[in-house]
């Protein structure tokens, strides 16, 4: 597979334009009906159900005592990540405290701004003795349910990013469910991420049918009253559905994920080129797309990604997940200046935008979308 040319913005086509503005074309009517039995099974039968699906998708045998993860395998979990790189957890610890002290200035400033948050109200048409006393209250969701991806990519940042918020603001239940391998287990890389973010319970459980038990409960798995985190088509499918019926909330009914970058000749290629992986590993029909006004800039990021790959690919019997992103949706558009830049980052709306330039504030005004 080849990754896409960088390609000047000016001469691109209106088709080539538009292909690259509506990114995946994937939606959820093709896997819906098949969802809907999931959920349905699982909501009907519980852990069984949960336990057939564990073994269909995931080729992985599993009794109703190993749907949750025990002390003795999160215990097994740091031994073995430190065995295999004891720089990780030092650098899963300084990741969370970042997302710890972001979370807390977030929950800081609502805070603040609710400090007098019962308000009374009057109207010139209103006698004098009556007033409409009205506020907001914000307070933390009982139980949450975290997803967190398995298989080839391992995103254990997202058992980092998600079970974060959730404890910081007080949440007293976070239950993290992810798929376990062939071999019966979820990744000790997430597990160990998971159990340092503060998760309550971890349970082996990926796509649809972790989405159905959390949702519903089950013998195993408590219901949580609101679900988040990435997934692929199918888990997206089955939170949209939970949250269309009802049954519990969501965070959002997310598409493949998608990062725009626009950067200058400032800019450090390294630090463009891993965070358009970062978001191109999480899904074949995920989006990066770097926007620069600088041709060795484009041509720097683009070496640097088609070397990462090989890297990656390397003895693999197929693309990596990564590699087929970036091939289908990955883009290097050059354009001749910063403002044009903005413009078409408006018009594409990105998910995640991010600003490497000289004078990122300036731009960061004109962001809109």
């Amino acid at each position: 597979m080849v990754l896409p040319p960088a390609e000047r913005l000016s001469r691109m086509s209106a088709a080539r334009k538009a292909k690259l503005l509506s990114r995946s074309t994937s939606r959820y009517a093709g896997v819906m009906p098949t969802v809907k039995r999931i959920m349905n099974d699982v909501r009907r039968n519980g852990d069984p159900a949960l336990l057939k699906y564990t073994r269909k998708f995931d080729g992985a045998k599993l009794t109703p005592g190993r749907i949750k993860v025990t002390k003795a395998t999160i215990g097994k979990a740091y031994r073995v990540v430190q065995r295999d790189n004891e720089k990780l957890i030092p650098a899963i610890k300084t990741t969370l405290e970042c997302v710890q002290a972001f979370h807390q200035s977030e929950l800081d400033q609502l805070r603040g701004g609710l400090k007098g948050w019962e308000r009374s109200v009057r109207s010139k048409r209103w006698a004098d003795t009556e007033r409409l006393t009205v506020g907001q209250l914000r307070v933390p969701i009982d139980r949450i349910g975290v997803y967190v991806p398995g298989g080839n990519a391992i995103l254990l940042t997202s058992a980092l990013m998600a079970v974060t918020p959730a404890k910081v603001a007080g949440v007293p239940n976070v239950v993290l469910a992810s798929p376990p391998s062939r071999g019966g287990d979820i990744d000790p890389r997430i597990i160990v991420a998971a159990d340092l973010a503060g998760a309550d319970l971890i349970v082996r459980a990926g796509g649809a049918q972790a989405i159905a038990a959390l949702a519903y409960g089950t013998k195993s798995v408590p219901k949580v009253d609101k679900i988040v985190g990435p997934g692929n088509t199918y888990v997206a499918a089955a939170k949209t559905l939970a949250a269309s019926t009802g049954t519990c909330a969501i965070d959002l009914p997310a598409g493949p994920s998608e990062i725009l970058i626009i950067a200058d000749d400032s800019a450090d290629p390294g630090y463009i080129a891993r965070d358009m992986l970062s978001q191109s590993e999480h899904d074949p029909e995920a989006c990066a797309v770097l926007v620069t006004t600088s041709k060795p800039i484009a041509d720097a990021v683009r070496n640097a990604i088609a070397l990462a790959l090989r890297c990656s690919a390397a003895g693999a019997s197929k693309a990596t997940i990564a590699e087929r992103s970036m091939c289908r949706y990955g883009a290097f558009v050059l354009v001749r200046s910063l403002e044009e830049a903005v413009v078409f980052a408006n018009e594409f709306a990105p998910e995640h935008v991010e600003i490497m330039t000289k004078r990122p504030r300036v731009l960061l005004k004109e962001i809109r979308n």
